[in-house]
């Protein structure tokens, strides 16, 4: 059984609530993705981010999606990458409107902002490695 858990965040101004799933077997989580979505028959990856909670013209309530990991790819490229996923989407939501030129943009499909933003987190918590600085993901 994988572990899960819920975050929440009003950083819009709307809560927007995600379930976080963590698998043991890759296999399992592509399973449970496809499943969830069959569009995602496509999963080769150790994580993914699964936004059905928005419909036109705007969300229903503050469940938004589910974010799924591979216990053996939790480094901060790929749980960043996800999670900029599930920010572009609520963005959208929250602070464009549907007709928006913006849509192209923020919809959580947009790979090459989440790939920025994983790598670019993923570098800054190194160097701060490297010069001894802790940072949360460290501390127990």
């Amino acid at each position: 059984m994988p572990d899960r858990f819920q975050v929440s965040s009003r950083a819009t101004g709307v809560r927007r609530t995600l379930d976080v799933w963590v698998y043991d077997d890759v296999e399992a989580m592509r399973a449970a993705a496809r499943r969830f979505f069959p569009e995602h028959a496509y999963l080769t990856t150790g994580a993914c981010c699964q936004i059905p909670g928005y419909r036109f013209p705007r969300p229903a309530g503050p469940w938004f999606g589910i974010i799924r990991y591979f216990r053996g790819q939790l480094d901060t490229e790929t749980i960043v990458h996800e999670i900029a996923h599930a920010a572009m989407e609520i963005y959208f939501a929250d602070c464009t409107s549907w007709d928006s030129r913006t849509r192209a943009h923020f919809r959580g499909d947009n790979e090459a902002i989440a790939y920025l933003v994983g790598e670019l987190a993923s570098r800054v918590t190194q160097g701060m490695r490297r010069a001894g600085i802790r940072t949360e993901l460290e501390t127990p």
